[in-house]
């Protein structure tokens, strides 16, 4: 029984994809799940000890900034490593700076 040499010639055939250019991939944010359309580059991580060193302020008045919700938490890069990305703190630092401080905003 002779094999069709169509068949044969269609088996080896194999559809050659192209090639996308990089820009059209799409970076994923992790931080909120949403996708942008350039490429980020790796941002420097500011440990949780170097941020208090950074802002002036104690632990405690750090975590007592936290439960305020004036500061948001560190988020954990590992199992014993909490902290923040080097944008995140410039960002909080910006809005402390234009926030005004609690005693001005809440009259009594």
């Amino acid at each position: 029984m002779g094999e069709r040499p169509e068949a044969s010639s269609e088996k080896h055939m194999v559809k050659k994809i192209p090639d996308a250019p990089l820009s059209q991939h799409s970076a994923v944010d992790l931080h909120h799940g949403s996708r942008t359309t350039e490429q980020q580059a790796p941002q420097q991580f500011v440990r949780l000890k170097q941020f208090i060193a950074l802002m002036g302020w104690s632990r405690s008045t750090y975590y007592n900034r936290v439960q305020a919700g004036l500061v948001p938490a560190a988020r954990t890069n590992g199992p014993r490593t909490r902290g923040y990305f080097a944008s995140e703190v410039v960002a909080i630092q910006q809005a402390l700076m234009t926030d005004p401080p609690r005693s001005e905003a809440c009259p009594k």
